[in-house]
């Protein structure tokens, strides 16, 4: 490591080129000046997990490409990485303060607020007038947004507040968030088989009845509008994956993703019979976590995150049931849906916690 911090400095001086299209001279000087940041902060996580380190250090280069290349606008290459900034921080902020399972109760209150606004919204559109968004949205500005993290935090309400599952799975259904309801009802499975495994049958054979009997009247009368949007998933995923065979290893760069896709015309749009681009309306995130990381920094993305997660349920145990419950429900949400920065926030802080307590953990020493 020592190496490569002597590099970074022999660098900084002299690390300048003229870039087209670009008037300031000092451009290259910040994409380094970033890029080594990122790098020394890949390190420090290395010191904890090695494949979160590399994935950290990955998105650092990603970024310096992203930038010295132009691949796409400063201001969507900004968000995204300060995103990744704040991702990596969380985690590693969480690892060295030690925190522990009791730290995520506390989102019981943005849940529960959220809860309490979607079912007033049903009757008053307009409740909370300072709202960026009117209609049921909830306070994250659309149903399925809040519908997926209200479903990522249905763990916390079976440990912590059983009383509000009634108003959680109400919320659910008036968002319309199938993501949603697959999420909760898996990491809530996960998270009663290792902490309950008496009550374990009976909760299942519930859940299922309760499955079946909403399923069976809910899906009659939105079984087309269902379909629809089913659908509508794999022709975002169709049309990412034709963008990202064209540049599958190094990837078309960090916030490239809506630039890129904003320039094709709805004409060339066309998967599966039907399309992702409409007059006025873009596919500006193809609800799929994997596949956006993929096209943004290449094959490394997928390669590492899967590394990682085999890695990481090796060592569950009963005392972290619920961090890991709740990753369970981020994973799933992250194959249909993506993530809002709640989401982020929640998932990070799980990961960190969970491996809190598990100091035999395999991590980088150099």
């Amino acid at each position: 490591m020592k190496k490569i911090i002597i590099l970074l400095i022999a660098l900084t001086g002299i690390f300048t080129f003229k870039m087209e299209n670009i008037n300031r001279f000092n451009t290259p000087q910040l994409a380094l000046f970033v890029f080594s940041f990122g790098i020394l902060g890949s390190y420090l996580i290395c010191r904890f997990n090695k494949y979160l380190g590399y994935l950290a250090g990955l998105c650092s280069l990603m970024f310096l490409k992203t930038m010295l290349f132009q691949q796409a606008p400063d201001i969507f290459l900004y968000e995204a990485g300060l995103a990744g900034f704040c991702i990596f921080g969380i985690y590693y902020f969480t690892r060295i303060l030690n925190l522990q399972e009791d730290i995520l109760k506390w989102f019981l209150i943005p849940a529960i607020l959220n809860i309490f606004l979607v079912i007033i919204q049903v009757f008053d559109h307009n409740a909370i007038r300072i709202l960026p968004v009117q209609g049921l949205s909830g306070f994250l500005g659309n149903p399925g947004v809040t519908g997926a993290f209200l479903g990522i935090t249905t763990p916390l309400f079976i440990r912590y507040f059983r009383h509000g599952l009634w108003f959680l799975a109400l919320a659910l259904l008036l968002c319309g968030s199938t993501t949603g309801i697959i999420a909760g009802l898996l990491a809530s499975a996960f998270y009663l088989y290792y902490t309950n495994k008496k009550y374990y049958n009976l909760v299942m054979l519930v859940i299922c009845m309760l499955v079946t009997l909403v399923s069976i009247t809910f899906l009659m009368s939105k079984w087309n509008y269902l379909m629809t949007e089913f659908w509508q998933r794999l022709i975002f995923w169709a049309g990412t994956l034709d963008g990202i065979k064209h540049n599958p290893i190094l990837g078309w760069g960090v916030g490239s993703f809506e630039p890129i896709i904003a320039t094709i015309p709805q004409a060339e749009s066309y998967y599966l019979g039907g399309c992702f681009n409409y007059a006025g309306a873009i596919m500006n995130n193809p609800h799929n976590e994997w596949l956006l990381g993929w096209w943004q920094l290449g094959i490394g993305f997928p390669i590492l995150v899967s590394m990682y997660l085999f890695d990481l349920h090796k060592y569950i145990t009963e005392n972290k049931a619920l961090s890991f419950a709740i990753i369970v429900a981020c994973l799933i949400t992250s194959f249909t849906y993506f993530f809002s920065y709640p989401v982020w926030m929640i998932a990070m802080l799980s990961l960190a916690i969970y491996e809190n307590g598990n100091s035999n953990k395999e991590a980088l020493h150099v």
